[in-house]
């Protein structure tokens, strides 16, 4: 009897404790729910910064002109060019996209040097910079004019959210006050817009803190990136997809659909890195990871050095020798690929994408990226043969923004190799 009675107490006492957590959690959350509100007129500010003001841009009435046309308002960069009014992408071009969404007049030396190496690296493409903001200061103006006399096919423009997001299903979300009401705007704008952009020209999107090591060359047209091997924590830091190919579409849509301002509110990375898994999760279509071990043909070659490419011409007499036994031949990564498998779904091949598994593009884990900044000689492969598999390197600028590069670190020396310039000017990347 008496056993009995604590079994039951103790069953009690379990979901008492279970019930005061659950409220204790839930206080919590509504007492953090309210201090992320963002004033009234705040929402207003930035509506109006970002084109969603209560007057809308008009849609561009002419077509703008195609391809990379550096300081075509104003030789001294002072001025930009507005994306998809003046300029836009050719898309027969190789495209790669880096979006800088903090209106900041400024642009850090760690941004150039990630600039600079997708240039330098992928000699080939047009890169396009772009910025929300209309105008940058002198200094940065400068240091980008600098990065032109060397890049040519660097494009620096103006990008307006409306002007991007207009025609797509993020359109309507974007128009509410509810998008605006967060603490982490300048992630969720560059989470959406990213996607817009590719599927309206196609091409490569990067973050601003990723390095270009080696050219993206025999890859798939369309394809994520993850953190590991499995494709449960993809990435959307990088991907590619030719133009107009539905699936960045139906991520928008994805997006819009389930869009909660409560949880875009309280939770980092709900359009980003989390939206993606959730539509993986969702979506219908099929993915294959790609690794070393079942894919070494999609991944750089044994000895392929780091840095700067005159051309993929350069790669193709470099490179056209037998690694894993594999034909290695240089191809422009947005060319035909030569391996279709698992690229049809009941017949279908938009319903495909391959997943580069975590040595392509997130070597190391972003709580040890710490790491790469200081001296560390055991992260250097053989005769300094650097990250062998990995096209790029991400720097993890939420965790390393204000760390300086140390002379002989990973980076530093990785810096020297793919953007030269920058880092002839500031080798700690932390200059004013």
């Amino acid at each position: 009897m008496s056993e009995s009675s604590t079994k039951t107490g103790v069953k009690g006492n379990s979901w008492g404790l279970i019930t005061v957590t659950s409220v204790i959690v839930v206080a919590v959350a509504y007492s953090h729910y309210m201090e992320v509100q963002v004033p009234a007129e705040e929402i207003r500010r930035r509506r109006e910064a970002y084109g969603y003001g209560a007057v809308a841009d008009t849609a561009p009435t002419t077509p703008p002109k195609l391809g990379c046309h550096p300081g075509v308002n104003d030789p001294q960069l002072r001025s930009l060019p507005h994306f998809y009014k003046d300029v836009a992408p050719d898309p027969s071009a190789q495209n790669i996209y880096q979006i800088e969404v903090s209106m900041a007049m400024k642009i850090t030396h760690k941004m150039l040097c990630s600039i600079e190496s997708m240039c330098s690296v992928n000699s080939d493409a047009h890169v396009w910079f772009l910025v929300t903001r209309a105008t940058l200061d002198a200094s940065s103006a400068q240091r980008l004019l600098s990065l032109q006399k060397i890049c040519p096919r660097l494009c620096v423009a103006h990008v307006n959210v409306r002007t991007v997001m207009r025609n797509t299903s993020f359109h309507e979300i974007l128009n509410s006050d509810d998008f605006w009401n967060t603490p982490y705007l300048f992630t969720q704008l560059s989470d959406v817009m990213r996607f817009a952009i590719v599927y309206n020209s196609g091409g490569l999107y990067t973050d601003t803190d990723i390095l270009a090591l080696r050219p993206f060359k025999n890859i798939s047209k369309n394809y994520f990136v993850a953190e590991d091997n499995k494709g449960s924590r993809p990435s959307n830091a990088l991907f590619h997809f030719e133009r107009h190919h539905p699936t960045p579409k139906r991520f928008l849509e994805f997006l819009a659909d389930t869009f909660s301002p409560v949880i875009s509110r309280l939770m980092y990375g709900t359009l980003g890195p989390h939206g993606l898994a959730r539509f993986f999760w969702h979506s219908k279509c099929s993915f294959r990871i790609l690794t070393l071990l079942n894919a070494p043909a999609e991944y750089p070659a044994p000895g392929d050095p780091i840095g700067k490419r005159a051309s993929s011409r350069d790669d193709s007499a470099r490179n056209n020798e037998t690694a894993y036994r594999t034909p290695r031949n240089a191809v422009k990564f947005d060319d035909e690929p030569t391996d279709r498998v698992g690229d049809d779904v009941n017949g279908s091949p938009d319903c495909i994408y391959n997943i580069f598994g975590k040595n392509a593009h997130h070597f190391i884990y972003y709580l040890n990226c710490l790491s790469l900044f200081y001296r560390n000689k055991t992260l250097l492969g053989p005769d300094d043969n650097i990250l062998p598999s990995s096209f790029t390197l991400e720097l993890f600028n939420s965790v390393t923004k204000t760390t300086p590069v140390e002379e002989g670190s990973l980076v530093d020396i990785i810096a020297q190799k793919t953007c030269p310039l920058t880092h002839s000017k500031c080798p700690s990347l932390m200059c004013n």
